[in-house]
């Protein structure tokens, strides 16, 4: 379908879930399949490598 109307990013989650959030589009994956669209038209595609950084919530554990 060509949408001529819409310019911006397009963000395509790819691979495992890595970090799970219950709202939205928060949730990140292995990686992203980024896609910039002018027009409608795909100007370029590029990848983009995600990582879920350590949390400090382990303080909670009794061990």
């Amino acid at each position: 379908m060509f949408a001529q109307w819409y310019s911006g990013t397009l963000r395509i989650p790819q691979g495992e879930l890595l970090d799970y959030v219950h709202m939205g589009y928060g949730s990140t994956y292995d990686w992203d399949l980024l896609l910039e669209v002018q027009s409608g038209v795909v100007v370029s595609k590029s990848v983009r490598f995600n990582e879920v950084e350590a949390s400090d919530d382990d303080d909670w554990l009794p061990f």
